[in-house]
């Protein structure tokens, strides 16, 4: 969803691949005689179509094929009033790719992308004028959850953001009203937003709400700080160290160091800090499941916020 790949209005060079279509009946002449056949999803995944362009067609030539078979089956012809209403309806559609493995997860075609490359791409290719985007709430506890948001690209995070509210308010409240409204509002009005983004894992605090969600096949978290408990079982005890979804493995263990110094030396600086970590030297945290790496991030390693134990690492 950011502004390069938002839709825009039909491009000359779309309006010649229609008109030299329209012409003879056929695709753009090219140097090229091989084409395939390619299945397109439209929102709702019982609509498909197929259509045959070339091989090495990019994005501009699969989107005029689309328009023509459309022109052909509502209008019964591809004439230049049916293309350029048929433009007009589909506008704001733009061609995605959804992520295997990854709910609700799409990922924006550029337009130098060829029929061959997305072909070969596992996962459906999709025609859609909103995309869903993914939603978490919280890190973890009993309001931890996801939700899936339909919005039309280009879209801002305060955008998305208001459209989450909203559909919190109508599952808390039974309705949305200026009263119901304003209630949700309070109750994540300390709320930090967060693109987290798969390739790489790397979750983002936005500091711009007015900035384009990126479609990279990502999601959105809104999270408070988060009171996170860290066990240290060679001295029976644990910890609470306040966290955020973005803080790494390395910051939640220098947090719980300076924690732990203070209260053994009654002050920190640099000589006892040097004895703390001396003292801790080797010692990683895991996570119920697995060991953490230093730069891994509380989002993507928290499996239980009452999980977490701070011991000696695998030599």
């Amino acid at each position: 969803l950011s502004r390069a790949s938002a839709p825009a209005p039909p491009s000359p060079a779309l309006s010649s691949l229609a008109g030299d279509a329209r012409r003879d009946g056929s695709s753009p002449k090219s140097p090229s005689t091989s084409s395939i056949p390619l299945r397109v999803h439209f929102g709702n995944e019982s609509v498909c179509k197929t259509v045959t362009v070339r091989e090495h067609a990019l994005l501009p030539e699969v989107r005029a094929a689309l328009v023509r078979k459309l022109c052909r089956e509502k209008f019964g012809t591809v004439d230049d009033e049916a293309i350029a209403s048929m433009e007009l309806e589909l506008a704001a559609f733009q061609l995605y790719h959804d992520v295997p493995g990854r709910n609700h997860s799409l990922v924006a075609h550029t337009p130098d992308t060829s029929v061959a490359r997305i072909a070969k791409l596992p996962g459906r290719v999709h025609f859609l004028s909103e995309v869903p985007l993914l939603i978490h709430f919280e890190l973890g506890g009993a309001d931890a959850q996801r939700k899936v948001i339909m919005a039309t690209p280009p879209v801002t995070y305060h955008e998305v953001w208001r459209l989450a509210l909203a559909k919190r308010c109508r599952e808390t409240f039974g309705t949305v009203n200026g009263e119901s409204l304003e209630k949700t509002e309070e109750r994540y009005e300390s709320h930090q937003v967060y693109y987290v983004s798969t390739l790489p894992p790397a979750v983002t605090a936005v500091s711009d709400l007015e900035q384009e969600v990126p479609c990279t096949g990502g999601s959105i978290l809104a999270a408070k700080r988060v009171p996170l408990r860290v066990a240290l079982p060679e001295e029976s005890t644990s910890k609470m160290i306040m966290s955020a979804a973005d803080h790494s493995a390395a910051h939640i263990i220098d947090l719980l160091l300076k924690k732990r110094c203070r209260e053994t030396h009654g002050v920190v600086n640099d000589d006892t800090m040097a004895q703390v970590r001396k003292r801790y030297n080797g010692h990683m945290l895991h996570n119920g499941t697995s060991w953490v790496q230093p730069g891994e991030q509380l989002f993507h390693f928290a499996k239980d916020l009452e999980s977490l134990v701070f011991r000696r690492g695998p030599k």
